[in-house]
């Protein structure tokens, strides 16, 4: 389901309450679009590359998608998360500082009939995208499930406690603060030496 063709059919087919537009590449190495009528998000597949998920008509044409998948049955997975679910106020877990460091998820999930997305995905939205539960990432992290809900519920979590928690769910961090004028990459599992990814199936 690597394409868009297949892609355009497995939405049409789990979620058949909206119009999904493709605007197919004219050559073999341009990018697809996959556009969502009446609502602002918007799909990339670049061939090679993968799929590029833009969350509002902020981005699009010449900048970075919000969300970059490979797999295009974690994309289905995502878009159904964004798309499928009633309105809620869902507990959106938060960074804090930690080493004078701050990051922030706010917002909350719109219904198939809202026209807004919230931009930033949250902890819990990822291991469900992922297919992993808390029990899987309590047992790769040595802790109890309790304490993985609970930090899932946060308003806001530390950095060191982020990275613990993406290593469970064997993903990788990368942080990296932007500028008027550069990109600096503050923080990187690759700089790290001896860094493995700690879940277990």
């Amino acid at each position: 389901m690597n394409n868009p063709l297949e892609l355009m059919t497995a939405l049409q087919t789990q979620l058949p309450g909206f119009e999904f537009i493709l605007d197919a590449a004219e050559t073999a190495t341009g990018s697809s679009w996959i556009n969502i009528a009446g609502h602002p998000m918007a799909i990339e597949h670049k061939p090679g590359i993968g799929f590029g998920l833009f969350l509002s008509d902020e981005g699009g044409y010449g900048n970075r998608p919000d969300e970059v998948y490979r797999d295009a049955a974690l994309l289905l997975k995502r878009l159904g998360q964004l798309l499928s679910v009633p309105p809620t106020t869902p507990d959106t877990p938060s960074l804090s500082a930690d080493d004078d460091i701050a990051m922030t998820q706010t917002g909350a999930s719109n219904g198939p009939l809202a026209p807004a997305v919230r931009k930033q995905i949250t902890l819990k939205d990822i291991r469900e995208v992922l297919g992993i539960t808390q029990a899987d990432v309590a047992k790769a992290l040595g802790k109890q499930q309790s304490a993985i809900s609970k930090i899932e519920k946060r308003d806001d979590v530390l950095i060191s406690t982020l990275v613990s928690l993406i290593h469970g769910m064997n993903g990788a961090v990368e942080i990296t603060a932007k500028f008027e004028g550069c990109d600096v990459s503050i923080y990187s599992d690759e700089e790290i030496p001896g860094h493995t990814t700690t879940l277990q199936t």
